[in-house]
């Protein structure tokens, strides 16, 4: 059996060595699931399942909806494209109000840096649900879950 321990930022494995009965540290999370890819669907769906741990949240196809229909997987410096950056940033596409908010909550920096982009997202899902894309992208995202 395979423990995942959450101490921020680090997630970390620790199996059960059977003649010793002692819990061992295996690796961290990070070399569980390999070094992030640069760009990319793979890149961004490790930090949503890292962010997933650490947060306690279960529903990580509905994050990976909601970024399929917010900003993708590519590009993480994506601003909104039919009202620029005002209107939403990087792969969840915060506005800039509700990233300014969650910095000050949970202290993440950059909106344009994926593993803060990816926490900000989970975050507010396990805090406050969906609320915050729904009206605006649920008409894409719902029905893929």
């Amino acid at each position: 059996m395979v423990l995942f321990l959450l101490s921020a930022p680090r997630v970390i494995a620790v199996q059960m060595d059977k003649t010793t009965s002692v819990w061992q540290s295996i690796t961290t999370y990070t070399e569980f699931v390999g070094p992030p890819e640069p760009t990319g669907r793979a890149n961004v769906v490790r930090w949503i399942e890292y962010w997933s741990l650490f947060y306690r949240y279960k529903d990580t196809k509905k994050a990976e909806a909601i970024v399929s229909c917010e900003g993708g997987f590519d590009n993480p410096s994506i601003c909104n494209t039919t009202y620029g950056c005002s209107s939403g940033q990087g792969h969840a596409q915060f506005i800039p109000s509700t990233w300014s908010n969650i910095q000050k909550k949970i202290g993440v920096e950059n909106v344009f840096n994926t593993s803060d982009n990816i926490k900000g997202l989970i975050y507010l899902l396990s805090t406050d649900g969906d609320k915050h894309w729904r009206p605006y992208s649920g008409s894409c995202w719902i029905p893929k879950l």
